[in-house]
C-alpha cells in the first residue's frame, strides 16, 4: 500500500501477534523500524488497525487514545475508497487514530459501528463473522450492498489511488459547528474585554507618569526661579574730595616712606567703592526623563481555541515530513508575494462556499470578525526553522496532521505569516498552500529573521 494513501499495512499483517498483558484486546508488533497495534474482537479477529509509530511509547499512547474514544458516539465514520468501505475512528481533535479493514458494503461497515467492535473482520473479502451485530431494524446484516441514497456525501477526495467518499448526516455536523461557533465567539468576546482593560490601564499609567514628571521638574527649578525674582541693584557713590598736597620742608623721620600709610588706607576703599558686584548667572534648565509605559503584547491562549487546526495533540510525538506538496490545500504559491497570496485566499473566499466558511472560522479564532476584516498588511513572507512542530494542513477539505517539518528542500520552509490580533499567528506554506499552526505561540523563535508584528 502506498505511503501517500496512509501509513497502514495490509490487514493480514496485523493478525497472529501476541496480545498485551495490560490490554488483552490489543496486540502489538514491529515492522521495518515502525511500531503498530491492532484491536481484536471476542473471536480474535482484527477489527481496528493502527498506522506506524516511530516509537513504542507513541504506539502505547495510540492504544490509550483508542480505548478512550472507541465507545464515544460520533467518533466513527465510514469512508469509501476504491469501491471498498472502511470504518475510521477519530480522536477529539478530528485526527484519525485507527481504521478497520475493507468491507464490501456500507451495511457491513455500519454494522461494525453499531456493535462498536463486536463485528469481526474476516480475512475473506471483508465478510462479517458469524453472530455479527445487526443494524437498527433488527435484521441480520448480509453480505449484500444496501441502498445508501438516504445518506449524504460529506466529502470526496481524489488522488492517484482513486476516489474516496465520506457518508454521514450533515445536519449533526452543522449543529456541532454551530455550538463551536457560539463558544468561539464567547471566548473571543472575553479576550477583547481583557485587551480593552489593559489599554485603559496603560492610558492611566501614562497620565500618572506625565503628572509626576511635571512635579519633579518644578521642584528642581524652584530655587533658581526664586533667585531670579530677587532684584540686585548697585549705586555709584562719589569719592571723597581730593586735597592738594603741600609738602613741608621738614626732616622726615621715616626716611622718605611717608606714602606707605596712605597706600594702605586707599586699598580697602578700592574694594568697597571701586568695583560693582558680579551679575547673577541665569538658571540652568534641568531635563527630566519621562518613563515610558510598557507595551503589552497579546499572548496566544492556545488551550482556549475550539477549532481543530489550533488543537495540537498531546502525548504521541509528531511524524516527520521531509517533503511538501503531496497533498496541497491552496496550491503552490512561490510566485506570489504576501499581498498576492492574500488575494488568492480572497478569491477562494468569494467563489467557494466551503472555503468561505472555513476561512471565517479560523480568522474568528485569531481575534478578527471573520475573514472580511483581514487585509494584505497582516500577511508577511517568512522562513521557518527546520524542525518546527505543529498542525499541518492537507487537501482541499482542510484536514490537519501533527507533523515535524524537516524538508530536504529548504524552499519548503518558506511561508506566509498571518498576524493574529490575539497572538495566535497562522502560517500558510508556499510550496503547497497548506496551513501550519505551531505552539508555543507566537512562534517567533521558529522564524529565521526573528519577525515581530508591526505596531499599529
Amino acid at each position: 500500500m502506498s505511503k501517500k494513501q496512509d501509513d497502514y499495512l495490509s490487514l493480514k499483517m496485523y493478525a497472529g501477534h501476541t496480545r498485551t498483558k495490560e490490554n488483552p484486546d490489543f496486540s502489538t508488533f514491529e515492522h521495518e523500524g515502525e511500531f503498530y497495534f491492532a484491536m481484536h474482537d471476542k473471536d480474535g479477529n482484527v477489527v481496528l488497525r493502527s498506522e506506524g509509530y516511530s516509537s513504542a511509547k507513541g504506539r502505547d499512547n495510540g492504544i490509550a487514545s483508542v480505548i478512550k474514544n472507541k465507545d464515544i458516539e460520533g467518533r466513527y465514520s465510514v469512508v469509501e475508497m476504491m469501491k471498498k468501505f472502511f470504518v475510521s475512528l477519530k480522536a477529539g481533535n478530528n485526527q484519525e487514530i485507527a481504521k478497520s479493514g475493507p468491507y464490501d458494503s456500507m451495511a457491513l461497515a455500519q454494522a461494525f459501528i453499531d456493535g462498536k467492535g463486536n463485528a469481526g473482520s474476516s480475512s475473506k473479502k471483508g465478510e462479517v463473522a458469524a453472530g455479527a451485530a445487526s443494524i437498527s431494524s433488527g435484521k441480520t446484516v448480509s453480505g449484500e450492498k444496501i441502498d445508501i441514497s438516504g445518506l449524504k456525501v460529506l466529502s470526496i477526495t481524489r488522488n492517484e489511488l482513486g476516489e474516496t467518499k465520506s457518508y454521514g448526516e450533515r445536519k449533526v455536523v452543522k449543529e456541532n459547528r454551530r455550538d463551536l461557533g457560539e463558544k468561539s465567539r464567547k471566548v473571543i468576546g472575553e479576550t477583547r474585554n481583557v485587551v480593552s482593560e489593559t489599554r485603559n490601564q496603560i492610558s492611566e499609567n501614562r497620565v500618572v507618569t506625565k503628572t509626576a514628571g511635571a512635579i519633579a521638574l518644578a521642584a528642581l527649578t524652584a530655587p533658581a526661579m526664586a533667585k531670579l525674582k530677587t532684584k540686585t541693584s548697585w549705586e555709584e557713590k562719589p569719592l571723597p574730595a581730593r586735597r592738594e598736597f603741600i609738602p613741608v620742608a621738614t626732616e622726615d623721620p621715616n626716611g622718605g616712606l611717608w606714602w606707605l600709610p596712605l597706600l594702605l588706607f586707599l586699598i580697602p576703599l578700592l574694594f568697597i567703592f571701586g568695583c560693582p558686584p558680579p551679575p547673577i548667572p541665569p538658571p540652568v534648565a534641568v531635563a527630566v526623563a519621562m518613563p515610558i509605559a510598557p507595551v503589552v503584547a497579546p499572548v496566544c491562549d492556545c488551550d482556549s481555541k475550539t477549532h481543530y487546526i489550533f488543537d495540537i495533540p498531546d502525548g504521541a510525538p509528531p511524524k516527520t515530513s521531509t517533503r511538501l506538496g503531496i497533498f496541497p490545500e491552496f496550491g503552490n504559491s512561490h510566485a506570489l508575494d504576501a499581498p498576492g497570496f492574500y488575494n488568492k485566499l480572497k478569491n477562494r473566499f468569494n467563489t467557494n462556499a466551503a472555503d468561505k466558511k472555513w476561512l471565517n472560522e479560523i480568522f474568528e479564532q485569531m481575534g478578527y470578525d471573520g475573514f472580511g476584516e483581514a487585509s494584505a498588511k497582516i500577511f508577511k513572507e517568512v522562513t521557518l526553522k527546520s524542525g518546527v512542530e505543529g498542525n499541518l494542513g492537507g487537501g482541499t477539505m482542510h484536514k490537519t496532521y501533527f507533523r515535524k517539518l524537516v524538508p530536504t528542500d529548504k524552499k519548503d520552509l518558506e511561508a506566509f505569516r498571518i498576524t493574529a490580533k490575539n497572538g495566535c499567528h497562522l502560517h500558510f506554506m508556499k510550496t503547497c498552500g497548506n496551513h501550519f499552526f505551531t505552539r508555543p505561540c507566537p512562534a517567533d523563535y521558529d522564524i529565521e529573521d526573528r519577525y515581530l508584528p508591526d505596531a499599529e
